[in-house]
This record gives C-alpha cells, sequence and structure tokens, in this order.
C-alpha cells in the first residue's frame, strides 16, 4: 500500500512512526515464535529492536537447517536495522521549517544539520511498510517449517 507523499514533512514522519511500529511488531511475531520454541531468551521481548534483530540473525545463523530463504530473511533483517536507523533520525531530529525549505537538526552531537523533504519521508515510511512482508511471511510458514 503505497503512500503518496502531499508535500507534507511532517504528516509523511506521522506515517514512518506507525509503519516502523507495523515493521517492529512484524519482527516481534517472528521473535515471539523463536522464544516459544525455546530458542531465544524471554528477555529479549524487553528489548530493543536492535538487539531483537542481532538476536534474530544469529538464532537463523544457529540452526542446522536453513533454507535458501533464511539467506534472504538475514538480508531483510539487515534493510530492516537500517530503515529503523533511518526512522530515528527522523523522529529524534528536530524539523525546522525556512524560507529556504525544510531542516533536519540531529538529536545526536557531532551530526550536521540537513535538509529534509517530504519525499525522504513518504519514501522512507512505504519501506517501512514494504518490509514488513517477509517477516510476516516468516513467522508464518517459513520458521513454523524448520522449528
Amino acid at each position: 500500500m503505497t503512500i503518496a507523499d502531499n508535500g507534507d514533512v511532517i504528516k509523511g514522519i506521522g506515517y514512518v512512526a506507525i509503519y516502523s511500529a507495523y515493521l517492529e511488531e512484524s519482527i516481534d511475531n517472528c521473535i515471539e515464535l523463536l522464544i516459544t520454541k525455546g530458542l531465544l531468551n524471554e528477555e529479549l521481548r524487553k528489548s530493543q529492536v536492535s538487539r531483537k534483530i542481532k538476536e534474530f540473525k544469529n538464532c537463523l545463523n544457529r540452526m542446522p537447517q536453513k533454507p535458501s530463504r533464511f539467506a534472504e530473511m538475514i538480508t531483510s533483517l539487515d534493510v530492516a536495522r537500517d530503515l529503523l536507523e533511518h526512522r530515528n533520525q527522523l523522529l529524534h531530529g528536530r524539523i525546522y521549517s525556512t524560507p529556504a525549505g525544510d531542516r533536519l537538526e540531529s538529536a545526536r552531537v557531532g551530526v550536521p544539520d540537513r535538509e529534509i523533504s517530504s519525499g525522504e519521508a513518504y519514501e522512507l515510511a512505504n519501506k517501512l511498510f514494504d518490509m514488513r512482508n517477509p517477516f510476516e511471511y516468516a513467522a508464518n510458514f517459513d520458521l513454523l517449517k524448520v522449528i
């Protein structure tokens, strides 16, 4: 479901927030399945998504049976991690509208200010939404076949 860019940076950031939550839920569904089967520690439920992704990848690499789709899943985890990092930059940065255009000031020390556009926000939102699919498939099919 592609959301069209309407030129509103703030609305685009809202979609980023919502769609990243959906992506995290899809990853959590896989994590929960692996916890239920005793392959991951229950404490992972309380962890940040970056740690969940790391542990999920480690778990996949430890499995003796590795369907070819697991390599794709590991790649998807790397892409999801990068998208969620981009999300963090947008959500935790400060956006200011200036006559020259919208600016993003990072919340991180030493990271330079930069321009931000509604197109960037909507593109990220759409990628986050689409990235759910590999994890939904994994939770409902791929992981169930091998655990």
